[in-house]
């Protein structure tokens, strides 16, 4: 497949446009610092587990149940494909419009206010400002610790504004990432990355 980074990553949020609203004001909620908490259980810190899925080891579950997911929604995938100036995409996923480099954290992206999720001015710790610094360039889509909406018309995730040179509608690409019932595909990718004890030799 393709090469794999060589370096790992560490946890946040963000993402799109507000329309009528000017962007560089926005100050982030509270809830930016309470995804972070996301990543610890009773001050544990969540470690990530290699997961085998359709011959591919994955740094991570979720990247794997993220991938499953990807295949349900009979979107096309592949893990990640380039190293963009600084940043490695989790995932390149074609849609029916173009393709879309996708960066996984470990974070409730649901819980946090809209306005913060589509601000480009996060504070210096966000996790995702590697890939958020290419949205010119590229689409950015940025994935939580589960599907961001459960309505066909809402990108999975958030999505950062169109790239400088595109012809593709902001609207339009959010229209393809949208995958009706989410919350059962969610369920379905999860069992088919779910651990299970290897068999016992005869």
């Amino acid at each position: 497949m393709s090469s794999i980074c060589e370096t790992f990553k560490p946890f946040g949020q963000a993402s799109p446009k507000l329309a009528g609203h000017d962007l560089l004001s926005l100050t982030p909620s509270p809830g930016f610092r309470s995804a972070h908490a996301a990543a610890t259980v009773r001050g544990m810190d969540i470690k990530a587990i290699p997961t085998l899925y359709r011959g591919v080891t994955f740094r991570s579950r979720l990247e794997a149940r993220w991938a499953a997911f990807f295949d349900l929604a009979g979107f096309g995938w592949d893990y990640e494909p380039i190293d963009l100036d600084g940043w490695c995409p989790d995932f390149r996923i074609d849609t029916t419009v173009g393709s879309v480099f996708a960066e996984i954290k470990p974070v409730p992206l649901r819980a946090l206010d809209p306005p913060t999720l589509r601000s480009r001015t996060l504070p210096s710790d966000d996790s995702f400002d590697k890939a958020r610094k290419h949205w010119r360039h590229v689409w950015v889509l940025l994935l939580g610790a589960e599907p961001q909406d459960d309505s066909d018309y809402f990108a999975i995730g958030s999505l950062m504004d169109a790239p400088e040179d595109t012809e593709v509608e902001w609207h339009d690409m959010s229209k393809a990432l949208g995958v009706g019932n989410q919350t059962a595909l969610w369920r379905q990718a999860g069992a088919r990355v779910q651990w299970k004890p290897p068999t016992e030799a005869r």
